[in-house]
C-alpha cells in the first residue's frame, strides 16, 4: 500500500513507496562467552550463553545457539558484532577469534577476524571489536559460528555476570 504525500512549501505531490518498509528494528539478540578460553584453538562449541542482566531483553525472536552454530530467526539483512577481550599472559605474535558464515549449512567462510597480539614479552590486555553484514536469504542455511586461531600464551576472557567476550545479532531490515 503506498501513502500519498504533499509538499506545501514546493507545491509537490506524489505517492511514497511502502512496499519494502519495516518500522524499526525487529530482532536483535546478544550472546556471551560464559567462560574463559585458554590456549585452545578451534570452534567454540560450549560456554556461550544469552546474556541475562536484569536490564538486557532481546527484542524479537532472538537467535537460536546449539553447539556453538547460531540460527538466524528470519531472512533478511544482519548486521554482527563480535567483541572480544583478549589477556596475552606473555610474548604472543598474534591471537584471533574468527566470526565464520555458512550459506549452504555446511561450508563456512571466514567473514571477520579480532586480532590482537603482543610481542613486548611481558602481560597485555585489550579488547578489540568487529563488525559485519550478512544478508540472510533462508534461514535453513545460512548458520554462524566463532573460531578461536593462534592462542598460545592467551587467554579469551569470559564471564558468566558481563560482558567481556560478547557477539550481538541485529537484524536490520529485509533482504
Amino acid at each position: 500500500m503506498a501513502q500519498t504525500f504533499l509538499n506545501l512549501a514546493q507545491g509537490v505531490t506524489g505517492t511514497l513507496p511502502t512496499s519494502n518498509y519495516t518500522s524499526g528494528i525487529t530482532m536483535a539478540d546478544q550472546y556471551r562467552l560464559s567462560s574463559d578460553i585458554s590456549n585452545s584453538n578451534g570452534d567454540i562449541t560450549s560456554n556461550l550463553e544469552r546474556v541475562d542482566d536484569a536490564t538486557f531483553s532481546p527484542i524479537g525472536t532472538g537467535m537460536t545457539e546449539s553447539s556453538g552454530i547460531f540460527t538466524f530467526p528470519s531472512t533478511g539483512i544482519y548486521m554482527i558484532t563480535s567483541i572480544v577481550f583478549f589477556d596475552n599472559i606473555s610474548s604472543d605474535a598474534d591471537a584471533h577469534l574468527v566470526t565464520n558464515v555458512s550459506s549452504d549449512g555446511s561450508n563456512f567462510d571466514q567473514i571477520m577476524m579480532n586480532s590482537g597480539g603482543n610481542s613486548s614479552g611481558s602481560r597485555m590486555k585489550f579488547t578489540t571489536s568487529m563488525q559485519s553484514f550478512v544478508d540472510v536469504t533462508n534461514t535453513s542455511n545460512f548458520k554462524v559460528k566463532f573460531t578461536t586461531e593462534d592462542l598460545s600464551n592467551c587467554t579469551i576472557n569470559g564471564s558468566s555476570s558481563k560482558n567481556q567476550t560478547a557477539f550481538t545479532f541485529i537484524r536490520l531490515g529485509d533482504t
